[in-house]
C-alpha cells in the first residue's frame, strides 16, 4: 500500500503531464510552470519560503499551482501562489516606506477549505464565499489583507492597483486580487520607490 504522503507528488506529476506548459490566467496573462518555478526560486532566494505543489481549481476545473506559506499573524496559515506572493511582497515593502503595515488572513485555499467557508456562508454565518472550485482563493489570484486600520485601506486604495491588486468584491474592502503582470512588475521600477537626485 502507498503511503499517502508519497501519492501526491505522484498524482500532482501526473496532473502536470497532461497540462500544457503555459496556463492562461484570467487576467490575461500567461502564468507557465517555468515563470513560476523561477519566481519560486526568488521567493526563496530573497525571502527564504520554499514553494510547494498543489491542486488548486479555477473556474471548477483543476489547475496545478506553486504555492508558499507567507508571514501572517501567529497560529494563521496563510498561503499564496508564487507570482501573488511576489507581487504582495513588492507592495507590502512600499506600504512599509509609508509606515503602512499590511496583514495578510487569507490566501490559497483547497477544497475542503472552500467548503467550510461556503458552508459557513450558506448557515449566514460568514461572509460571502465561491462555490468550491470556483473561488479565486483556490486559483492563487485572492488574498484577503486586514483592512480594518483606515489607513491600511486608504492606502491600498490609493496605490494596491500599481502593484496589479484590485478589489474584485465591492462588499469586501479586505479581497484583494492579484491581476497584474509579474513581467511588468520585475521590468520596471518600484512606482512608489523614492527617486535619487
Amino acid at each position: 500500500m502507498m503511503n499517502p504522503m508519497s501519492a501526491l507528488p505522484l498524482l500532482i506529476a501526473a496532473v502536470l503531464a497532461n497540462c500544457p506548459l503555459k496556463l492562461a490566467g484570467q487576467a490575461g496573462e500567461e502564468r507557465s510552470w517555468v515563470s513560476a518555478a523561477v519566481v519560486g526560486a526568488m521567493i526563496e532566494s530573497k525571502h527564504g519560503l520554499v514553494s510547494e505543489p498543489v491542486l488548486g481549481y479555477q473556474n471548477g476545473q483543476h489547475r496545478p499551482l506553486l504555492i508558499v506559506d507567507m508571514p501572517s499573524v501567529p497560529q494563521t496559515k496563510v498561503r499564496a501562489e508564487v507570482h501573488t506572493a511576489l507581487a504582495y511582497f513588492r507592495m507590502e515593502e512600499a506600504a512599509r516606506r509609508f509606515g503602512i503595515q499590511l496583514q495578510l488572513n487569507s490566501g490559497f485555499r483547497t477544497n475542503d477549505q472552500q467548503q467550510e467557508v461556503f458552508d459557513l456562508y450558506r448557515k449566514g454565518r460568514g461572509p460571502l464565499a465561491a462555490r468550491p472550485g470556483f473561488s479565486n482563493h483556490q486559483s492563487g489570484y485572492a488574498l484577503d489583507i486586514d483592512t480594518r486600520p483606515p489607513r491600511v485601506r486608504s492606502w491600498l486604495g490609493r496605490h494596491g492597483y500599481r502593484y496589479g491588486f484590485q478589489r474584485t468584491v465591492p462588499s469586501e474592502s479586505w479581497h484583494w486580487e492579484f491581476r497584474g503582470e509579474i513581467r511588468k512588475l520585475l521590468s520596471q521600477p518600484d512606482p512608489l520607490q523614492p527617486h535619487n537626485s
